[in-house]
């Protein structure tokens, strides 16, 4: 069980201070607590965020928005930034896949990371979807099931062998 506003907190602070950092990341979390992985969760999250970092012009903050359902968990990654052509967007999250001939020579990256962010959300039966505008900018949105609510042991007795 995760605090949504203290687990994002802590996604940021992994973002490295030279792609921006906290400073051009506004964070928007519902109160309450979630049922999530947070650790695979918060690798699809650190991945999606230093993408967005990566193509949007300083001073341009990225929202990092989360909100729960009684069985989900949405995040919203939104940037301003150079967005993605309609072309690309049917094979953003393949392997070694970059945008453009000319975002490659600009950006450093190998085309792996939102591979990697896919991959992840999948193994926890969840989604990621993009959608952008070229001058605009991208969201991508990460959709993943909560997980299921463990039983309390009324006796106070630990499951585990000992």
């Amino acid at each position: 069980v995760v605090d949504p506003a203290a687990f994002l907190d802590a996604v940021i602070d992994q973002v490295p201070e030279e792609e921006g950092g906290r400073e051009r990341v506004i964070i928007e979390a519902e109160g309450g607590s979630v049922r999530i992985d947070p650790a695979r969760l918060g690798l699809v999250l650190q991945n999606l965020v230093l993408n967005a970092l990566k193509f949007s012009a300083p001073p341009d903050a990225v929202v990092v928005r989360m909100a729960s359902s009684p069985g989900h968990v949405t995040v919203d990654v939104v940037d301003r930034g150079i967005g993605i052509p309609t072309e690309d967007l049917a094979t953003i999250f393949d392997r070694f896949r970059q945008v453009g001939r000319a975002l490659r020579r600009e950006r450093e990256g190998v085309g792996i990371g939102l591979y990697i962010a896919r991959r992840l959300a999948e193994a926890m039966g969840g989604t990621i979807e993009v959608s952008s505008v070229v001058g605009e900018g991208s969201t991508f949105r990460v959709v993943v099931p909560q997980l299921p609510v463990e039983p309390e042991d009324p006796a106070g007795v630990s499951s585990g062998t000992t």
